[in-house]
Parts: structure tokens; sequence; C-alpha cells
């Protein structure tokens, strides 16, 4: 596993975990603390509604243009030179995540790709592209 996918992955749990904490150390520590949330119940409730079209947002770091893109599922989009494939756009609720796979076609085909993952419109930052020009982040999913 390589160190950015670990780094990935701790910062997910801690992401889930932290509220648990924060409601032991509330309750004194020893007490026992109950894993269902108000939050975590009303998700439940809500179903899960696919999407056929992401709305992206593309910085070039280097020129400091944002553009706004849609990517269709199943389709290859273009931002600069980086290839994304949308695979999937799901909402459930007011979260909206998407699977993308992102190439970039500067590299040597094999090591092309850059990110393979979901993305969180909530949170951009907690499964993010990590290259040194360009930044890409889901805006939200499309309905119809």
């Amino acid at each position: 596993m390589s160190f950015n996918r670990f780094a990935r992955l701790l910062a997910a749990l801690s992401f889930t975990l932290a509220p648990l904490a924060a409601t032991a150390q509330q309750a004194g520590g020893d007490a026992p603390v109950s894993t269902e949330t108000p939050a975590a119940e009303a998700d439940e409730t809500q179903s899960l509604q696919s999407s056929d079209t992401a709305l992206l947002r593309g910085l070039d770091k280097l020129t400091g243009a944002t553009v706004e893109f849609e990517a269709p599922v199943g389709d290859d989009s273009a931002f600069e030179r980086l290839r994304i494939k949308l695979d999937a756009c799901q909402i459930r609720g007011a979260e909206h995540a998407a699977f993308l796979q992102i190439f970039d076609s500067a590299r040597p085909e094999g090591l092309d790709m850059v990110f393979s993952g979901w993305m969180f419109a909530s949170s951009p930052a907690l499964s993010a592209l990590d290259h040194p020009r360009y930044d890409v982040w889901l805006q939200s999913c499309k309905t119809s």
C-alpha cells in the first residue's frame, strides 16, 4: 500500500471516528458510547440516487485558471492534459459522491493514472487528486 493511499485511508478513518471520540470524552470516557447518531439514522432513510453526469471543477495551479465542466458516466472527459473517467455519481440526501479515475497524458502509459477513488462534494480534501499542477474536485452530481 502506497503512503498516499495509506494517508487517505487514515484521514477517512479519523474523519468518521472523531465524533465518536468526542462523544465518549463528554460522557466521561468510561460510559458506553452509542455508534448510532441521528444523522446516521436519517441517512439510512434517505434513498440513494444515481446520476448520469457530474459537475467538476478544475484548477490549473500554474495559471490560476479554474474551469467548471461536466463529465458523463462511462465516458472520458478532458481538463487540460488530464483525462477523467467517471464510473459512478451518486446522491444521498445532501451528499454527492463520484468515483473517478484520472489519467495524466504527459506520463508514460502504465504510469499515467494519478487518481482512482471516490470524491465527495462536501469534503473535497478527504479524497483529493494529488497532482503537482492540477486540482480537480466534485461540485455535484446532476439530476435530470
